[in-house]
């Protein structure tokens, strides 16, 4: 990896841990600022742009500049190497976040899961999982399998599950709209966890 490239993973990780969000702020400007100006838009990789991608993810404020950026740079990565799950996982969550469950599906449905097992991260498979049931739950297509999810959550050791925060949030705003079967099920999914 590239110093540059090392030097702006550096400044990123800082930023994760730094609560003051003007002070993370400034941590990710210098390490978009370090990526920006690494060298021309034709000499970048998929890696380079994931990278300026995932920074402006971070970024801890709302503007026009940071949706394009987002959204560019993961794409630009993802045209450069239709592989790597990184920048789809990624775009996935930037369209959960901001409520384009349709896009934020597709993402998250191209993401190849298995991956992240390699890496010994069962509980980035399981957010993954998650996060494609709120997906689903918000566009009201009942196309998906609680019991699974519940089955796999409970297999792992709780130092391995994620927190359910998505799927509470979730739960909370399309209960009314599921069946008896379906909402007894998560309802009691989400109380014992």
């Amino acid at each position: 990896m590239e110093k540059m490239n090392q030097k702006a993973i550096e400044l990123l990780e800082k930023s994760q841990i730094e609560e003051n969000d003007f002070s993370a702020n400034e941590l990710i400007r210098e390490a978009i600022d370090l990526l920006s100006n690494k060298n021309k838009s034709s000499d970048k990789d998929a890696f380079d742009y994931y990278v300026l991608g995932y920074a402006w993810y971070l970024l801890r404020i709302e503007s026009d500049e940071r949706c394009y950026n987002v959204e560019n740079n993961f794409k630009l990565s993802i045209e450069k190497n239709t592989e790597n799950n990184w920048p789809k996982l990624y775009l996935g969550h930037y369209y959960f976040d901001i409520g384009e469950y349709e896009n934020a599906l597709a993402f998250f449905s191209s993401v190849k899961g298995d991956e992240f097992l390699e890496f010994d991260q069962v509980w980035r498979l399981l957010k993954l999982k998650e996060l494609i049931i709120c997906c689903k739950l918000y566009l009201n297509n009942m196309d998906f399998c609680i019991d699974e999810y519940v089955s796999l959550y409970e297999k792992e050791d709780a130092v391995n599950r994620p927190e359910i925060h998505e799927l509470k949030s979730c739960f909370m705003v399309v209960a009314d709209s599921l069946g008896k079967s379906v909402r007894e099920k998560i309802s009691n999914f989400i109380y014992k966890y």
